[in-house]
């Protein structure tokens, strides 16, 4: 979008460039983009002259590579904010530092860099980024300088501030995110191979994200008592058309606590190893990888033909960005993501019974569930969130072991059926799953 009031002189010549500005502007707001994901990002520039004419330009972007691909051509002709800068850089070979503005937006995160009419000094705000400083140099042009050195030293430190300002984050955090997924499906495991879907959609602020996962596990019977458990969650992630896409592997043990200790009620132990990776096509820098060791606890209790049942789990995350491997620049500004630690607390309870009927000559259960996970360690917009919801389940044939006929009627008799919804809350979260699967 290109807007003038009293159009300005499109002969002025040409001074040093206003390309440091515009850049310094979009390098301090890709800490944003670090490890979380980048969505719509804004761009608006204005320039005033001595008479008050004034010449604005907004440009969007999509994407870490589109905005860096902006800097780099902003010296070209027909290019975004070129005419914005061959005003300002006129302005400044006449000697007359031209009130400007430089407004920038990502995943909503708002950053102004300013600077006032015939003042060389410069101005960066952002509330949302809790930053308030300004550059005074005896020049524009140094104050450009200053604010460059700035970015350079504090980026490694607005990277980390950013992770807890965007509740967007596909990576860590938040109910979308690759380790909530991931750790969910530890969660809920069972003792059969299991294929199943999940839907969900989430209002995020003004955003709508859809998540489709696909946790595939299944589990080796060792002997009566022990079992090897493997799970691979593979996720894709929509915010308002930007995808994200996710998939790891977990490895467990599940232990016999409860034939260990002789208890009558069914409890196990699973230490759980896992690593993974997280990425999108249009944002390099959220490009992640993923490990995770942790322990699950899970102890059933029978009361009359219903089931009461405690899940606990702790995990430790560590998501490392391929920034640690690929030397990603914007203006010759190194874009360092530090990594993300987190241990993770997941709490839950659970209640299914037989509901009497049969469906299909199967016994019909209903289940209904409450879980809450917290977040510890780095700092992150969602350190919380709370999930409850029912699932209905079609229990296998109870003469599943006598069927005759082909082989997928055997199949069949020996699977069992699930459906089921959920409410996930959060800090400006909330989003409804539906969920499918069978296990046998």
């Amino acid at each position: 979008m290109l807007s003038y009031r009293d159009h300005p002189n499109d002969n002025i010549a040409h001074a040093p460039s206003i390309k440091p500005l515009l850049a310094i502007a979009l390098t301090s707001l890709l800490i944003k983009a670090g490890p979380v994901h980048a969505d719509i990002a804004t761009l608006s520039g204005e320039v005033v002259d001595q008479q008050n004419r004034t010449i604005t330009e907004t440009h969007s972007y999509k994407g870490y590579d589109s905005i860096r691909q902006a800097i780099e051509n902003l010296d070209k002709p027909g290019s975004d904010f070129y005419t914005v800068r061959t005003i300002y850089d006129g302005l400044s070979k006449s000697g007359f530092d031209p009130q400007s503005v430089i407004n920038a937006d990502i995943l909503g995160a708002k950053v102004q860099l300013s600077g006032a009419a015939n003042d060389p000094a410069l101005h960066l705000q952002s509330s949302d980024l809790q930053v308030s400083q300004t550059f005074s140099g005896s020049t524009r042009d140094e104050s450009l300088r200053l604010l460059s050195t700035w970015a350079k030293n504090n980026a490694s430190d607005l990277i980390k501030r950013a992770n807890s300002l965007t509740p967007a984050n596909t990576v860590t955090g938040t109910p979308f995110s690759a380790t909530s997924i991931s750790q969910q499906q530890d969660f809920d495991m069972n003792d059969k191979m299991s294929l199943s879907a999940r839907f969900g959609s989430y209002a995020v602020q003004d955003k709508n994200i859809n998540v489709i996962t696909l946790p595939l596990g299944t589990t080796w019977h060792i002997n009566e008592h022990y079992a090897l458990v493997l799970s691979v969650p593979l996720t894709y992630v929509d915010a308002n058309g930007t995808p994200t896409y996710s998939a790891s592997l977990g490895i467990g043990v599940k232990l016999p606590a409860s034939h260990w200790l002789g208890l009558k009620n069914s409890w196990s132990l699973t230490p759980i190893v896992r690593g993974g990776a997280v990425g999108s096509d249009q944002n390099v820098a959220n490009a992640s990888v993923i490990y995770a060791g942790g322990l699950l606890s899970d102890y059933d209790l029978s009361i009359g033909e219903g089931v009461l049942g405690f899940k606990n789990m702790y995990s430790y995350y560590v998501t490392q960005s391929v920034s640690q491997y690929l030397d990603l620049k914007v203006n010759d500004v190194k874009i360092n993501v530090p990594n993300i630690t987190n241990s993770v607390f997941k709490n839950g309870a659970y209640y299914s019974h037989y509901l009497g009927p049969k469906i299909f000559g199967r016994k019909l259960s209903g289940t209904v569930f409450f879980n809450d996970t917290r977040f510890t360690g780095s700092v992150l917009y969602t350190d919380n969130q709370q999930e409850v919801g029912f699932n209905f389940g079609l229990s296998a044939h109870e003469d599943s072991s006598k069927s005759t006929g082909n082989f997928l009627r055997r199949q069949l008799n020996s699977q069992d059926f699930r459906l089921g919804m959920s409410y996930t809350s959060a800090k400006d979260i909330d989003g409804f799953s539906a969920n499918f699967g069978y296990s046998f």
